[in-house]
């Protein structure tokens, strides 16, 4: 029977997978709250749940569950084979219509276990690098190797960038090493950013000074002490810049700790508890230091709210970023680029207004959540 306009929307059982639980309230509320309105039934895993992170994604609409990432090598004559069959258990024991895998790790984990056919297969690679042109500091589990994209290719339907440059990336290498088994590829915008909620803010009033700020997690991959040095460097040559950082505990072995950051250098802490985009609008310009990355959650919202961005040299600034048209971008890692970058700032802080309105309108072109939440829908599946 040929389904028509009016005909009942069929209801699916989507699960979703990630490394850590935070990115569910984070990044991914409004796609969770429309398809548990749409009637779907959205059960999110990640390998633990903080109480409070528990209750966000319940408040979306979302059932919460676990899956393992380890086992005791002790106990197990063939520890791998031994994890991939509970994976595959808690898998497929909820018998899912679409599954959908957050970063290369977990597509990797937890795609390879379901048959084909058995449910749809999204991975979502938000940031990644391939083997080749891999920084020297990377963030764990986001390397994606030539073994990698074969085993993708196999146990992939779908495969979600970030970015086109990352889209272009890995369809050149699907060509090259499994030309034969290519999934589907498409872009979407980030998570995108709700520009409603997120409106244009009056940028703080100032008396010559510039203020930079960068908000991120105190991990090395995400450029925080390039952002130490050069605020050195800058505040050293002059008086009219003022350095703020907000950085929430490091999500890496090798985290940074916060003392190391700031004892020598003149970088103001701001508060967690104040609100990221509170930070951002009392802040002239966000710096995004990292060594790679897709659209960050901190860059989206500094679009949205009308704030210039000096971003290092990542596939996903060079989608958010029109040169010296809303922001400045430097090559990564390059501490003493990112400070010409700050002085460019601060040589010409009349032009911060009009690059702030050329940034809230490139939010409200090309990144808004709404049609990025289209986009999702679409690509899942349940979707026009």
């Amino acid at each position: 029977m040929v389904e028509g306009p009016n005909s009942p929307k069929k209801l699916m059982r989507i699960a979703f997978f990630a490394d850590d639980a935070r990115v569910y309230p984070e990044e991914l509320t409004s796609l969770l709250e429309k398809l548990s309105a749409d009637q779907h039934r959205v059960r999110c895993f990640a390998p633990e749940w903080p109480d409070h992170v528990a209750k966000l994604a319940t408040a979306s609409g979302a059932e919460t569950d676990t899956f393992p990432v380890e086992i005791d090598k002790n106990w197990v004559l063939m520890p791998q084979r031994a994890l991939r069959g509970q994976v595959a258990s808690v898998v497929n024991g909820w018998t899912p219509d679409i599954i959908v895998a957050i970063g290369p790790t977990n597509a990797l984990r937890i795609l390879p276990t379901v048959k084909p056919g058995h449910a749809k297969r999204v991975a979502i690679l938000d940031r990644f690098v391939l083997d080749d042109t891999a920084p020297e500091i990377v963030e764990p589990g986001r390397i994606v190797t030539d073994a990698d994209i074969i085993q993708l290719a196999k146990s992939c339907d779908v495969i979600v960038c970030h970015t086109k440059q990352d889209e272009h990336a890995l369809a050149a290498a699907l060509t090259r090493l499994a030309p034969k088994r290519k999934p589907v590829l498409s872009t979407a915008a980030g998570y995108g950013v709700n520009t409603t909620l997120l409106k244009q803010r009056h940028l703080p009033s100032t008396s010559g000074e510039v203020t930079f700020l960068m908000t991120a997690p105190l991990d090395h991959w995400k450029g925080v002490m390039d952002y130490s040095a050069a605020a050195s460097l800058v505040t050293g040559r002059s008086t009219n810049a003022i350095f703020r950082l907000q950085g929430a505990a490091g999500r890496t072995p090798n985290a940074i700790r916060y003392e190391d950051v700031l004892k020598p250098q003149r970088i103001d802490p701001v508060d967690t508890t104040v609100g990221m985009a509170q930070a951002i609008a009392n802040a002239h310009v966000l710096v995004v230091a990292s060594h790679h990355d897709g659209l960050p959650r901190e860059m989206l919202a500094a679009l949205a709210l009308g704030r210039p961005l000096i971003c290092a040299n990542f596939a996903g600034s060079r989608e958010a970023i029109d040169e010296r048209i809303n922001g400045v971008i430097y090559e990564k890692g390059n501490a003493s680029a990112l400070a010409n970058a700050c002085d460019s700032f601060l040589r010409r802080p009349d032009l911060i207004p009009a690059m702030g309105r050329a940034s809230r309108q490139k939010a409200e072109r090309k990144f808004s959540e709404d049609a990025v939440l289209r986009s999702y829908l679409r690509i899942i599946g349940v979707g026009a």
